[in-house]
């Protein structure tokens, strides 16, 4: 028989490996722009979503305008993620006080980052200090839409997860 902490175990390792099989793009993405800069398929891309809202750089457009565009797909990665493991992973669950909490205060968190991250153009440039130092070295822009990558990844997987915990909160109520 298998218990909940080998369940839990096993969804964790999962969902990380779920997490690195989506980072990897970036990474190729990154080494493809090193090795030729003036690809004709990284213009291509560039091209044809230029018009989408994106955090960008001016020191380097056509790699962060890819980047950030794959980093978008980490809500719809993280959804199929979600439905993978849907049925394994075991509720756990919490205090009410602490679950309410988290159903006023997590989709006003999410919104906003949608909003400020995902849905707006944003020069990283002419942000403050840290944005603009990290904004000039390729190395420190891959490190950073990883971060995009992995915290769009882990609010989108969270804000699926929890509905199924204030329903299975309301079964156990019932009972």
């Amino acid at each position: 028989m298998i218990n909940n902490t080998q369940v839990s175990r096993y969804t964790r390792k999962i969902l990380f490996s779920m997490m690195l099989v989506g980072m990897t793009p970036l990474i190729f993405i990154f080494i493809f722009y090193l090795n030729d800069p003036d690809s004709y398929l990284l213009y291509y891309i560039y091209e044809i979503t230029k018009d989408i809202p994106s955090v960008t750089s001016a020191y380097s457009p056509l790699l962060t305008k890819v980047m950030d565009i794959y980093s978008k797909s980490a809500l719809l990665f993280a959804v199929v993620t979600f439905f993978i493991l849907y049925k394994r992973k075991p509720k756990v669950i919490i205090e009410r006080s602490v679950l309410i909490k988290a159903c006023i205060f997590s989709p006003v968190i999410y919104c906003l980052y949608l909003y400020f991250f995902l849905l707006q153009d944003f020069e990283l440039t002419t942000a403050g200090n840290p944005a603009r130092l990290m904004s000039g070295n390729n190395v420190s822009l891959l490190f950073f839409y990883v971060c995009l990558y992995y915290v769009s990844f882990l609010l989108t997987y969270m804000m699926c997860y929890l509905p199924s915990l204030v329903l299975a909160l309301w079964k156990e109520t019932k009972k």
